[in-house]
């Protein structure tokens, strides 16, 4: 039988998920700069795109994003999400929802 500290062990390095390595992709000109301006100044954790979903003609555009995050603690931590940018007709853009694809 294990003691406490093999079970705590053991507990700790199952159930949670292995990213892959994701690599970054190439937005469209107008979704880079909305991403871009929506990231300026941005921090404690990197968003890197790795798959544009789906646009939405609104009053300017919503743009859906799957990103790689890292999170810079020690160790950093990494991540998956989808972002949700608007960007309006005056050329601003901000976040306006950011979730987890897994939990």
């Amino acid at each position: 039988m294990k003691d406490r500290k093999d079970v705590f062990e053991m507990s700790i390095s199952f159930g949670g998920w292995e990213f892959q390595d994701m690599q970054g992709c190439n937005l469209p000109q107008p979704v880079a700069t909305a991403f871009s301006k929506a990231f300026e100044g941005f921090v404690g954790v990197q968003y890197v795109p790795v798959l544009y979903v789906a646009s939405q003609l609104v009053s300017g555009n919503n743009y859906c994003i799957i990103c790689k995050t890292t999170a810079t603690t020690n160790p950093p931590m990494q991540g998956c999400k989808v972002v949700i940018i608007y960007a309006d007709l005056e050329g601003n853009a901000h976040i306006t929802n950011i979730h987890d694809v897994i939990h």
